[in-house]
């Protein structure tokens, strides 16, 4: 019997060390389950960073979160994830958070961006802002009981951008009028971002604005794709299975290529290091676009 409780003991331990000894200690790493940048051990001030610094980086960590998330799942139907929460019937969201509503900071926003607006329209060229929802802005039905979201952030930004002249538009009301006949964001996969019929909405909605404002170029059709469905089997960045069917829109005619001509002349963060360039040699004018993406919690 003693040597048994020595084995559970020296079993328990084993355990705790096994992470420990196999933490992540190199540097720029990126958690898939988060997708984030892990904390680099530069960043650790105190014991409470140091125990983030830890815990983010600590052997099988992706593992082990899949694991207990998992099991939350089979056992009592809760998901337990740093990323993603259960709505209603089966719709999976990113993980609710609290609706703040910071008008200083929304101020400051709005007038970063009338700056944007009004560097590129001096030097003659077109500025657009493009607002688009979150899931939970669409289908707010399906957000579990007690979580109340207002968009307050999104109706008070609108109004600065009105308030200051900023060209703009809002897919909001175009995807929610979608979503009453057609899954504009999927039920499960890729929980908070449209899916790619959404998608063509919504490019398509910022393309007529643009048509609208003199800018020559065309709608996007459904003719120029092959349209149909590929199935999901787990929840992106994270093992977490589910089965589902998602539209998926391939163009018949891919002419573009991707060039590298204009990232040294742009400072890229970091933590946010995204940079695409892609170049159509068919098309017949002389635009060169050029998209920011920003996000704002709470539209």
């Amino acid at each position: 019997m003693k040597i048994f409780k020595i084995g559970i003991i020296i079993a328990v331990f084993v355990i705790i060390l096994i992470p420990m000894v196999f933490i992540n200690l190199k540097p720029d790493q990126i958690s898939e389950i988060d997708n984030k940048k892990l904390p680099e051990i530069s960043t650790v001030k105190d014991v409470s960073t140091f125990n983030e610094y830890l815990s983010k980086r600590v052997g099988f960590r992706s593992e082990i979160i899949n694991f207990y998330t998992v099991a939350n799942d089979k056992l009592f139907g809760e998901m337990v994830h740093p990323t993603y929460t259960y709505g209603k019937d089966g719709y999976i969201f990113f993980k609710f958070i609290e609706e703040k509503h910071d008008e200083s900071y929304l101020d400051n926003f709005a007038g970063m961006i009338k700056k944007m607006q009004d560097y590129a329209t001096e030097r003659g060229s077109y500025f657009l802002f493009v607002l688009n929802p979150t899931k939970i802005s669409i289908y707010t039905q399906y957000l579990r009981d007690g979580y109340h979201f207002r968009n307050r952030r999104l109706t008070y930004l609108k109004g600065k951008l009105e308030e200051l002249g900023v060209n703009f538009i809002d897919n909001t009301q175009l995807l929610l009028d979608a979503s009453q006949n057609e899954q504009v964001y999927n039920v499960k996969y890729d929980a908070g971002h449209w899916n790619e019929r959404g998608a063509f909405y919504g490019i398509n909605a910022i393309y007529k604005k643009m048509i609208e404002d003199g800018i020559n170029i065309e709608l996007l059709k459904e003719s120029d794709y092959t349209i149909s469905t590929t199935h999901a089997n787990s929840l992106p960045v994270s093992k977490f299975e589910i089965s589902e069917d998602v539209p998926n829109y391939e163009l018949k005619n891919e002419s573009f290529i991707n060039t590298r001509k204009y990232n040294t002349f742009v400072d890229i963060s970091k933590d946010h290091n995204t940079w695409m360039e892609l170049t159509n040699n068919t098309v017949n004018n002389d635009y060169n676009l050029m998209f920011f993406r920003r996000k704002l919690y709470g539209t």
